[in-house]
């Protein structure tokens, strides 16, 4: 009777274990899809955070340049002139202007670099997802989408209230603003939408 009972505690004991070596499993688990789609998140925003600074850089040099053509011609008329203290000042700035764009083509070698090492990350943690959550991420691509495509209807049509404004046509003007306030409510829309996605997949075993 007595072992009887000692190997029914046993039992239980054992149920235990195994409940809780189960329940420990499963927070693991819970922990690492929750980490992978915080880490899909972090590199989608380096992604985004590098071609960021890549169309930066890209405006740096175009100032460059800008700067080069505008002190050359200056160079010139100063030669012409005869101005040669001008001359030699203008020369100084080139030298500088050619400074930057050496600088701003080796931060641009730097930044694509840093895009490239950033998409090879993405797509690694992107082939680890399950079906479910790479539907997720389609669907987060599709709201961003719908956000751009938000985003330039609003720009056209801020372009047509102007220029209803400035034409005096006070009715299409009253019509374009009705459409801008739609756009809008479509940019709130598609905005809760992407969160939605975004939840859903760090969200997606629970």
């Amino acid at each position: 009777m007595i072992e009887r009972r000692i190997d029914a505690s046993g039992g239980a004991e054992m149920k235990n274990l195994t409940k809780l070596a189960s329940a420990s499993a499963l927070v693991v688990a819970l922990a690492a899809t929750g980490a992978r789609a915080a880490q899909i998140h972090n590199d989608f925003r380096d992604v985004r955070r590098d071609r960021g600074e890549i169309r930066a850089d890209r405006r740096d040099l175009q100032g460059d340049w800008r700067d080069i053509h505008r002190d050359r011609a200056e160079l010139r008329q100063d030669l012409r002139s005869g101005d040669f203290a001008a001359a030699r000042a203008e020369r100084r700035d080139l030298w500088n202007d050619y400074g930057d764009v050496h600088r701003d083509r080796g931060d641009l070698r730097y930044d694509r670099r840093e895009l490239r090492a950033d998409r090879r990350d993405w797509r690694h943690d992107v082939r680890e997802l399950s079906p479910q959550e790479r539907q997720y991420l389609r669907d987060i691509r599709g709201d961003r989408q719908d956000l751009r495509n938000d985003w330039r209807d609003v720009s056209r049509e801020r372009s047509e209230l102007r220029e209803d404004l400035r034409n005096g046509d006070s009715r299409a003007a009253q019509a374009e603003r009705q459409e801008l306030r739609g756009d809008y409510q479509d940019i709130r829309n598609d905005r809760s939408d992407l969160n939605a996605a975004w939840h859903d997949l760090h969200d997606d075993v629970h």
